[in-house]
């Protein structure tokens, strides 16, 4: 079995993602998923938080959020409700050297597109969020 670490990138571009993410434990539970269709990476890799709704194990974030709707330094929204899906979308697995390496590729080889997997979400020692994957990884949907 190969345990596989990666960072998560792109989570400025899916507000509240950062927030999120900096808000889980060491060892959430996480989904990964290949995005085939993806215009930018063939390869890519999306990270997601399941069961992300009011009645869920993450409930008490879910509501946190929803109780302070950002707003940016104009006065907008910086998201809204529909931010909040379920599952929730964090960002994606690196797959550049500008972003930390090149894993999505390492792992498009061998998962399946139309399959979800579990990870778990770890942090690096510099506190970078980052996904573990296990070569062995439990099917969500099966």
């Amino acid at each position: 079995m190969t345990t596989y670490q990666a960072p998560i990138v792109g989570m400025a571009f899916r507000p509240p993602a950062n927030d999120v993410v900096m808000l889980l434990p060491r060892g959430a539970k996480l989904i990964v998923a290949r995005e085939p269709d993806n215009p930018h990476d063939a390869c890519a890799v999306k990270v997601m938080l399941a069961d992300f709704n009011p009645e869920g194990p993450h409930r008490k974030l879910y509501e946190g959020l929803v109780e302070m709707l950002e707003l940016d330094t104009y006065g907008h929204l910086k998201w809204n409700m529909d931010s909040l899906t379920d599952p929730f979308h964090l960002g994606y697995v690196a797959n550049s050297t500008k972003t930390g390496g090149l894993y999505a590729s390492e792992l498009c080889e061998w998962l399946d597109p139309d399959r979800w997997y579990e990870a778990e979400l770890t942090f690096s020692p510099s506190g970078r969020p980052m996904i573990q994957l296990d070569s062995e990884a439990q099917l969500v949907n099966d």
